[in-house]
């Protein structure tokens, strides 16, 4: 046998030897997870988080095999933020803070975990009652009955009214005073709602903000611009709103003045009018008839 024929037989049996072992590792169900093992089930996991509808049960399996895997540190942050993310929306705070810990615990310098801190902070400031008011506003939330039934929007206010005190008690009177402004004109109880949330100092001071700028637009939809001055004095939340309402009540008092000048020198004129055509009466008077 030739030289020639003697290496392509080395290599095709090196070859066939490498194949072997690559698919023996495959079939192994003790080998190792590859990195792209995990990316794959985090790509599955996305494709099923954007179907339309949402396939969660799917996404969460995927998300699974990801952090299983184990191997591909970025995606394993990845589906551990995913996993929180899955469990904020079905209600599970608890549990989505630890999917957050893990996340931020596998790759902490990663854009995962920096969102991973944000949700962290955003529900310890919202965990008041051990999250039960957060799931109950969530709840609501997702209701479209709710903003269309003035008994349930009125029972679901007195609910919020026993809430802890904590940030979710003033985004829920936000719920119901929004509710009751803009789905069922009550502008009245909507503005009992938003009265609560300026007064409450355990609010979120955006909400409270947010607050303040419905209750002043209300009164000055229906002329009240006392009330809005006095809003504002009390609670000065928002320097460019404040601004606003001084230079309205500005204005009006340059209108009023304004007024109360043109009025004034009206009744000069008036008073002018009447002493020239008195003094021409008097002039009249006096001057002799001349008789021809």
């Amino acid at each position: 046998m030739s030289v020639r024929l003697w290496c392509v037989v080395l290599v095709a049996f090196a070859l066939w030897m490498r194949t072997g072992d690559a698919a023996a590792t495959t079939l192994d169900p003790n080998a190792p997870s590859s990195p792209s093992e995990a990316q794959r089930a985090l790509n599955e996991a996305n494709l099923a988080l954007a179907a339309k509808p949402v396939r969660s049960d799917d996404a969460r399996r995927a998300l699974d095999h990801a952090v299983a895997a184990g191997v591909d540190s970025l995606a394993v942050a990845e589906a551990y933020f995913r996993l929180g993310a899955l469990d904020e929306e079905d209600g599970m705070f608890a549990s989505a803070l630890t999917s957050y810990g893990e996340c931020i615990a596998r790759m902490p310098g990663s854009h995962w975990a920096r969102s991973a801190r944000k949700r962290v902070t955003w529900l310890n400031e919202r965990s008041e009652g051990d999250f039960a008011p957060l799931a109950q506003l969530q709840r609501s939330q997702r209701n479209p009955a709710l903003a269309n039934d003035p008994a349930a929007l009125d029972a679901f206010a007195r609910e919020v009214d026993g809430f802890p005190p904590g940030m979710v008690r003033g985004e829920a009177r936000m719920l119901v005073a929004e509710a009751w402004l803009k789905d069922m004109d009550r502008p009245q109880n909507a503005v009992r709602e938003f009265r609560k949330v300026v007064d409450d100092p355990k609010a979120n001071p955006r909400t409270s903000v947010f607050a303040e700028r419905d209750l002043v637009a209300e009164w000055l939809a229906e002329g009240k611009l006392d009330e809005a001055a006095n809003e504002i004095r009390m609670h000065p939340l928002d320097p460019r709103l404040v601004k606003q309402v001084q230079q309205l009540v500005h204005e009006r008092e340059l209108w009023r003045w304004a007024a109360i000048a043109t009025t004034v020198l009206v009744c000069i004129a008036f008073v002018a009018i009447a002493l020239s055509r008195h003094r021409r009466r008097a002039e009249t008077v006096r001057t002799p008839t001349t008789v021809s």
